[in-house]
């Protein structure tokens, strides 16, 4: 499977706005120390690769950020300045770098992100993606809806699959069939899946 990670909220603890400059690329003296990184976020993308999975950073920051700190901390392909969730770019990029669709698969995909405009991106590329988020201050608070209903409408914004820590995005890449939350035709149309016995194991 080959997996596409966004970078800030996902991987890097950046979405403070003290971190504007160095995103927008206008601070380009910025030290990799002085970047955050989500724990586990480099042991799980040394692990990925380590199992045969190929990675790669999308991003909408600065390549003047993006660069550095995918090739010098977590040692992979990257594309900035994305404008998620517009497909053109990213749909090139995954042309030159997977042969993505002439010889590849939706389905030999998982877009990762921590947002809707990732979601949404993927959803324009129809390839499956992982929404996560790590807990209840990940989800906007409504004032008519309790925590268990605001949970639910996050599994609604589309993501083939939810997970709250990099533990359960490696489930996911491991047993993909078992841990969908829905199946989706060639077009984006969500139909429901059950966990039975049938389509446990069933690969994508």
């Amino acid at each position: 499977m080959n997996l596409l990670l966004d970078l800030d909220g996902t991987l890097v603890d950046t979405n403070a706005s003290k971190f504007d400059d160095i995103k927008f690329g206008r601070d380009r003296n910025f030290a990799l120390s002085d970047i955050p990184i989500v724990p586990g976020a480099m042991d799980f993308v040394a692990e990925i690769k380590r199992r045969g999975h190929p990675v790669a950073i999308i991003s909408d920051s600065h390549a003047a950020y993006v660069g550095p700190v995918s090739e010098k901390v977590f040692e992979t392909p990257w594309l900035a300045l994305a404008d998620k969730p517009n497909t053109a770019k990213v749909g090139a990029f995954l042309e030159s770098e997977f042969g993505f669709p002439r010889h590849s698969l939706p389905e030999e995909f998982l877009f990762v992100g921590d947002t809707r405009l990732d979601i949404q991106l993927a959803r324009g590329l129809s390839l499956p993606s992982a929404l996560i988020f790590r807990g209840v201050d990940d989800v906007p608070h409504d004032p008519y809806h309790n925590e268990e209903n605001s949970w639910a409408r996050r599994h609604m914004e589309g993501a083939t699959y939810t997970c709250r820590s990099f533990e359960d995005l490696l489930q996911i890449v491991e047993s993909p069939a078992k841990q969908r939350l829905v199946l989706e035709d060639p077009i984006g149309t969500a139909a429901a899946r059950l966990h039975n016995g049938r389509n446990r194991n069933d690969g994508y």
